[in-house]
């Protein structure tokens, strides 16, 4: 894997590789159609950022600091797995394990945080009743410098 140009792209990549720990193939901001031939499957998205400057940061500071908010989109199939809320609730727990306590990330972060909000909600493939799936956002702060 080539070494990350900036802290962002650090944190993400750290992501993927723990979502990989998962035993299903991850793919970074997938833009094509799902089949249920290419389940399960994750997709980490690079989300929203956003400024998040410490309380009382003088201006020349307040662009150090930032929130990112990636998205991870699992999917499984309901026509190919015998259990599909059973293997999609397994995943989730999954990547919950995957992202609980990683020394690696924490070290990334900005000192004192670490995952600072999770939100849940369930994911539809447009068009599709034989894909079931959810998205997890992740709120990170870390220090641009």
């Amino acid at each position: 894997m080539p070494e990350p140009t900036n802290r962002r792209e650090g944190i993400l990549a750290r992501l993927a590789e723990l979502l990989s720990g998962c035993g299903v193939p991850i793919e970074r901001n997938r833009m094509v159609d799902i089949t249920p031939e290419s389940l399960p499957c994750i997709i980490l998205r690079d989300g929203d950022e956003e400024a998040a400057p410490p309380g009382g940061a003088p201006p020349q500071r307040l662009l150090e600091r930032w929130r990112m908010t990636p998205e991870i989109e699992a999917y499984v199939s309901l026509r190919n797995s015998p259990a599909p809320n059973a293997e999609l609730n397994a995943l989730y727990e999954k990547i919950l394990a995957q992202l609980a306590g990683d020394a690696a990330l924490s070290a990334m972060l900005a000192q004192g945080t670490g995952i600072e909000g999770a939100r849940y909600s369930p994911a539809y493939a447009e068009g599709r009743t034989d894909i079931a799936g959810f998205s997890l956002s992740i709120d990170l702060v870390y220090d641009k410098k």
